[in-house]
């Protein structure tokens, strides 16, 4: 099948088939932390900054280097963006 990004076989799909799924664990993980995000008692200053790091390199972001302020404003950063229903929606197409 030819479609307008060229042609799709099966391991096209089967990329597709596992980004859509690393995608969604990735979302899953992102609600558990921001539980820990937001909460006043907590908060993101809790996350040990090996978790920050994890968590940023997983969604591909540099992590190697970084103060962790600047960790913990990519990861807050990723966190708006995934949660943003336009953007997020669009991402998994």
């Amino acid at each position: 099948m030819s479609g307008a990004h060229g042609e799709f076989t099966q391991s096209t799909q089967l990329i597709r088939l596992v980004l859509r799924k690393r995608l969604h664990e990735l979302k899953y993980q992102d609600i558990e932390w921001l539980e820990i995000v937001n909460d006043g008692k907590r908060g993101i200053a809790s996350i040990p900054v090996e978790d920050l790091q994890d968590l940023n390199r997983d969604r591909g972001m540099r992590a190697a280097g970084l103060t962790r302020e600047r960790l913990e404003r990519q990861y807050m950063d990723w966190l708006e963006l995934a949660h943003d229903p336009v953007i997020s929606v669009r991402i998994c197409q």
